[in-house]
């Protein structure tokens, strides 16, 4: 089992004005160790002992507060980090052959002025298109477990299998995904819900032209404690072939962004 002692998320480069320049964030205070915090939180997923997770959304939270998460995506951005590998896996059944060098990491943080609860009404809707990127020409979601206990916080975590279309300037793949998620109760009281997603195995495009080797991701939301929630995604992505790092880079990390626009604009309408 891991050690529940871990670093911060290790310093990345932060993008300002290109992915080249390079700046350190601080890490948040009492906490030591040689774990990368995405690993941790993504490795930690299915822990019994909630303090495993606590302590790792708490470390994500401080970590954060010294970050513009309002300001320009080049603040709040981070390409590259520790590739996950079987090591890091926990419970989720990621294909054998995923080849861990071949992934391109990139970390997006935001805010959201929804409240976590919020976000969280959210998934069990089987169309999650109207809360996704443009990219996703079609999101269908299916439920393994109690969607209402889970919204309703009277069991802590839900299972759900999700068919995605995914079509831009890079691809045009069909791929089912499986997407966990759980809730994570703070030591001052404040919830926060964690997920993570991953390929059982690759998947080709429609043209042939490319195959998504790897598409992993971690999201948290975390109560803002003034009415908003934070917002992070990490995605650990292959594609092949590779248009190249930064027209990769660039695209995932706008469409987490869009994605996050299209869901606040969603709760307020509705």
């Amino acid at each position: 089992m891991r050690s529940i002692l871990l670093s911060t998320l290790l310093a990345l480069p932060l993008l300002a004005g290109c992915p080249s320049e390079d700046t350190e964030l601080p890490p948040p205070p009492d906490f030591v160790g040689d774990s990368d915090l995405n690993l941790y939180l993504f490795g930690a997923f299915d822990a019994e002992d909630p303090v495993e997770m606590q302590q790792g959304v708490e470390a994500l939270d401080a970590q954060l507060a010294t970050v513009d998460l309002v300001g320009d995506q080049s603040g709040r951005r981070w390409d590259g980090g520790e590739f996950l590998t079987e090591d890091d896996h926990g419970g989720a059944t990621i294909w054998d052959g995923a080849q861990p060098l071949d992934q391109l990491v990139i970390t997006v943080a935001g805010q959201s002025v929804h409240p976590v609860i919020d976000h969280a009404s959210l998934i069990p809707i089987p169309d999650q298109t109207p809360f996704e990127s443009s990219s996703s020409a079609a999101y269908d979601r299916t439920l393994i477990s109690d969607g209402d206990c889970f919204v309703g916080q009277t069991c802590d975590r839900l299972e759900t299998m999700n068919t995605v279309h995914r079509q831009n300037i890079l691809v045009n793949i069909t791929y089912d995904t499986p997407k966990f998620f759980r809730w994570v109760e703070l030591s001052d009281g404040r919830d926060a819900l964690v997920a993570r997603a991953w390929l059982e195995e690759p998947f080709t495009g429609a043209n042939g032209n490319n195959t998504f080797e790897q598409f992993t991701a971690l999201e948290v939301r975390i109560d803002d404690g003034e009415g908003g929630a934070i917002v992070y995604t990490t995605i650990w992505g292959d594609l092949k072939p590779s248009p190249g790092d930064l027209v990769s880079g660039n695209t995932t990390a706008n469409g987490i962004d869009e994605g996050w626009e299209n869901t606040d604009a969603w709760l307020t309408a509705n």
